[in-house]
């Protein structure tokens, strides 16, 4: 079955590492399975200092916190009230709750929990991304792609990691092919762990 059923749409957000070079990164889209589109975006994402995010409503006063997770192409959770949405946070995993203080953080690849107020949980594996969190109960999370952990393959998991980590091996240390291997290994390491795939 496919990795993912969503597609994948370009965007552009903040470099963890601002001193890293401007230069776009690019992987030769025949080069890639769709598994590994995910890390092509990530490698992406690293190489530009713009921030690219969905519109989101205007902050107001809420009784109960107001997500809006979007993804460029789609809103994954629209405007409703939830009870919590965990992110893996840049500097670690932390949730968003009711009264929480407003925040804003980069995020890194893993997993996105959202827990809904009829006790439902959607849970999306993302590369990375932004949380905003504003006054008034309302919080706007933007990522270039969320995928489901019901859409992962763990054997395309599994084969992509192994490919990479060639990829990785061949590369002249410093090489944008390096660059861009050491992107790949990182989103799909971590996805490997997300759902319980060995190396």
């Amino acid at each position: 079955r496919p990795f993912f059923t969503s597609s994948i749409s370009s965007t552009k957000l903040c470099a963890r590492e601002r001193s890293r070079e401007s230069a776009s990164v690019h992987i030769p889209p025949n080069t890639i399975m769709a598994v590994a589109r995910i890390a092509q975006r990530v490698a992406a994402l690293k190489a530009t200092t713009n921030v690219s995010v969905r519109a989101f409503s205007d902050v107001a006063a809420n009784t109960e916190l107001v997500l809006n997770l979007a993804v460029p192409h789609t809103t994954l959770v629209g405007n409703s009230e939830v009870k919590m949405v965990t992110v893996p946070g840049r500097d670690g995993v932390f949730a968003v709750e009711k009264s929480s203080p407003p925040i804003i953080s980069e995020l890194r690849p893993g997993l996105l929990r959202v827990d809904h107020l009829s006790g439902d949980v959607q849970e999306f594996f993302v590369p990375g991304g932004f949380v905003f969190n504003h006054a008034g109960n309302k919080c706007d999370v933007s990522v270039p792609e969320g995928v489901s952990l019901d859409d992962i393959d763990t054997d395309r998991v599994r084969s992509e990691l192994s490919a990479w980590a060639a990829k990785k091996s061949a590369a002249a240390a410093g090489s944008k092919q390096a660059a861009e291997a050491d992107a790949a290994l990182e989103v799909l390491t971590t996805l490997a762990k997300t759902v319980g795939v060995s190396a």
